[in-house]
């Protein structure tokens, strides 16, 4: 499914992020993987706005080892 509804992609258990951009400047799989590790991709368009509404603590929080799994 195409979703761009943010709440949508933040609980998701997987995306992939096709582009880099549409049309015939797309047609590529930028990043596969969880909202956290596709909002961690700086090449991603997707991901620099999931990073944005996710928020660094948060990613930070959800990456740290001392968690006792990494997400990403």
């Amino acid at each position: 499914v195409v979703e761009h509804n943010t709440d949508v992609m933040v609980n998701s258990d997987w995306l992939i992020d096709i582009g880099p951009d549409s049309g015939a400047g797309g047609g590529t799989v930028v990043v596969a993987g969880s909202p956290v590790q596709v909002a961690q991709c700086a090449h991603s368009a997707t991901g620099q706005y999931l990073h944005s509404v996710i928020g660094e603590a948060v990613l930070r929080m959800l990456t740290d080892s001392r968690c006792g799994r990494k997400l990403r």
